[in-house]
């Protein structure tokens, strides 16, 4: 199937990939949002953290999964649910594809736009701070206020320990959120997806005039100007239940999709889309 034909095929899934479960913040809003479309989720976990790695490793693992998706799935649409892919890979990869790649930053940075926003605080990993994606597009979409971006390089992969050790959690977002407690910040965005599964620990530490945004509902009304401007809707009761891919740990990653999400069923199996973008090699114990 061609390329063309794939954004025309109303049955065709959407793919959605993080490095591992910050994620499925995402995906549970999609599936919230767009009941009758099916998803597949690619959570990179073997090189699971992101925020520590090159800007060409992540282009290349950013690349491999939207390939991977098109070639094997024959998805109508991606929606990196990463930031740090969105930060370092998406504006240089996507001229690679023709079926839309959705990031977190530029729906963010419009949802911003649309508020009464003057101070704004951004927490995100050290890759997409040192990046710094949100800013170029906070000021290129016309934003002029204060923006401040604090590196948090231990939380995901505390978040990713799963049961979270609160108490830790709590111990690192505390450090993190000083220069936010001053009282003279509006907002903060959640620069990495895996922050709002730990908002009952974070908005707490925040001062409370404080508006805390989450991208999963922004990058929700960015799939679905998408699905319209494509004319790829689904469009019917009808939808395969979404199903989840990692590299590694697949009881682990199963035991997480359970315990954070209400989605079912759940249908996980471990890939290697590194050896054969086209051809995927299964591991034994995959269900």
């Amino acid at each position: 199937m061609s390329q063309t034909a794939q954004l025309r095929n109303n049955n065709a899934p959407i793919g959605v990939f993080d490095s591992g479960i910050g994620g499925l913040s995402v995906l549970s809003t999609l599936i919230k949002y767009f009941p009758y479309e099916s998803f597949i989720y690619y959570a990179d976990n073997g090189n699971m953290p992101y925020g520590n790695k090159t800007k060409e490793q992540i282009q290349k693992y950013s690349a491999n999964i939207i390939r991977w998706f098109m070639h094997v799935h024959k998805v109508k649409m991606v929606v990196a649910a990463c930031n740090t892919s969105s930060a370092l890979a998406l504006e240089d990869i996507s001229k690679e594809f023709t079926i839309p790649i959705i990031g977190t930053i530029i729906p963010i940075a419009q949802t911003v736009l649309s508020m009464n926003c003057s101070n704004i605080g951004i927490i995100a990993t050290k890759a997409t701070v040192s990046s710094g994606f949100h800013e170029i597009t906070l000021r290129k979409h016309g934003f002029n206020g204060k923006i401040t971006a604090v590196p948090c390089p231990e939380l995901v992969p505390l978040i990713e320990t799963h049961p979270f050790n609160r108490m830790v959690l709590a111990e690192y977002a505390q450090h993190y959120l000083k220069p936010f407690q001053n009282g003279q910040f509006d907002t903060l965005i959640y620069g990495c997806t895996h922050y709002p599964l730990i908002k009952d620990i974070i908005e707490p530490l925040l001062p409370g005039n404080i508006k805390t945004l989450c991208p999963s509902f922004a990058i929700a009304q960015h799939v679905q100007q998408n699905l319209n401007i494509t004319a790829v809707n689904q469009g019917s009761e009808s939808k395969a239940p979404a199903l989840f891919y990692c590299n590694r740990d697949k009881e682990d990653f199963e035991r997480k999709i359970r315990s954070l999400t209400s989605i079912h069923p759940i249908v996980v199996n471990c890939v290697s889309i590194e050896k054969d973008i086209t051809r995927p090699i299964l591991f034994e114990n995959t269900i």
